[in-house]
Order: C-alpha cells, then structure tokens, then sequence
C-alpha cells in the first residue's frame, strides 16, 4: 500500500519533535486520488490530529495537486498547486 509521512526537519537537519505523522491509503483510492487516515503512530505523537484524513490528487484536465487535510470531518487546510 502507500503510505504517506511528514517528516519536519531543523535547518541543521535534525528531527522536529513533531514529525512522522500521516498514516496508510485507504483501499478506495485511485491513480489519480489517494486518501490517508491518520495511523496509531499519529494519534499517540498528536492526539488532536487522531481524527486526520490527507487527501493527495492530480487533476490532469486542470494540470494541478492538491494536498489536503480534514480533522473532525471539517475540512482544516487545502492546498492546490499548479502543475507544469
């Protein structure tokens, strides 16, 4: 399966505190749409984040990746990124 972590980093290169959150595609994912529940991993280093879903997805007519995050069924960030 795809597996999907943050990995935070200090400018000297040392691990943030918080860092290898995210969790594992769900089984209903496409080539083109991924969803990441948060893991056991995530929920113990974040609790508040134990509820997390990221939704990674390419949307080819419109050339763009969209990163998102929902917490508490509430939608908490969204990104979309223009693709080349």
């Amino acid at each position: 399966g795809l597996r999907l972590k943050h990995d935070h980093r200090h400018p000297d290169g040392t691990p943030d505190k918080q860092t290898n959150y995210g969790g594992w595609a769900t089984n209903d994912g496409t080539a083109t749409r991924q969803q990441f529940p948060a893991d056991e991993e995530t929920a113990a280093l974040i609790p508040e984040a134990a509820t997390n879903i990221w939704t990674l997805e390419i949307d080819r007519e419109k050339r763009t990746f969209l990163y998102a995050l929902e917490r508490n069924k509430a939608p908490r960030y969204r990104a979309v990124f223009a693709l080349p």
